[in-house]
């Protein structure tokens, strides 16, 4: 008996099969094979939600990955531009994709596998900057933080991306693999300038419950839902006043 062949099945299957694969795959390995294949990919399938993330334990050929962002950057995105939605990116596949990044549709950003130094020199830069300023509402951060976070850069982080994004509504703030988590103990508790207007959901890993404390002081006037995993309960050195309303 032959084989089957994946180019003689109808549309529908190859659109099941198609969204069973992850998009860069679909991208790298389907766009190009013939023109039906790309009617379908182009036309018919959710692409959205763009995942260009590489975790660094599957990375075994650089010159393979640059091979698929080039791919990527240069023939593809330019088509769906107006399709995207939402973007994945780490500190490698940002190196390609900052100079293509035009869409217009865009309100979601997460940025993964990053470390501190990698993301306070990503996140001036000029693209990445002009969209949390300018159009992002929905920002994820997810820190892979192989040293310790200490007291003085905790908010300086945190206060750098809010600063950034101008327009946020929902934040998502995470460690992966850290010696410890965000604290902000050492925000000035006299200064409670407000670091954002327009953040309504914030999610976030922090080191005590003092933490939140410092969060809940007055510094988000829109803040409505707050998700916090706190690394340890010790007992309070806060100084707030924790009768008062938050």
């Amino acid at each position: 008996m032959d084989g089957i062949n994946i180019i003689d099945q109808p549309n529908e299957i190859l659109l099941y099969i198609f969204n069973k694969l992850n998009i860069i795959d679909v991208f790298y390995s389907l766009v190009g094979v013939n023109p039906r294949f790309d009617q379908l990919i182009f036309d018919f399938l959710d692409i959205d939600n763009i995942p260009c993330s590489f975790h660094q334990k599957y990375i075994n050929d650089m010159s393979g990955i640059d091979y698929i962002l080039d791919k990527i950057c240069l023939k593809i995105l330019p088509r769906i531009n107006k399709k995207i939605r939402k973007i994945t990116i780490d500190p490698y596949s940002l190196k390609h994709i900052a100079n293509v990044i035009d869409f217009p549709q865009l309100y979601s950003l997460s940025l993964l596998g990053y470390q501190i130094d990698t993301i306070s020199r990503d996140l001036p830069n000029d693209s990445i900057s002009d969209l949390l300023m300018n159009k992002m509402t929905h920002l994820t951060i997810d820190l892979n933080i192989k040293k310790e976070i200490t007291r003085e850069n905790s908010p300086v982080i945190f206060e750098a991306i809010l600063f950034f994004g101008k327009h946020l509504t929902d934040l998502k703030f995470y460690q992966v693999s850290s010696e410890s988590s965000l604290t902000f103990f050492s925000w000035n508790n006299q200064n409670k300038e407000c670091l954002s207007s327009t953040l309504n959901n914030l999610s976030i890993h922090v080191s005590n419950f003092d933490d939140c404390l410092y969060l809940l002081d007055g510094r988000f006037q829109s803040l409505s839902k707050l998700v916090i995993r706190i690394e340890m309960i010790t007992r309070s050195l806060s100084n707030i006043n924790k009768k008062v309303n938050l």
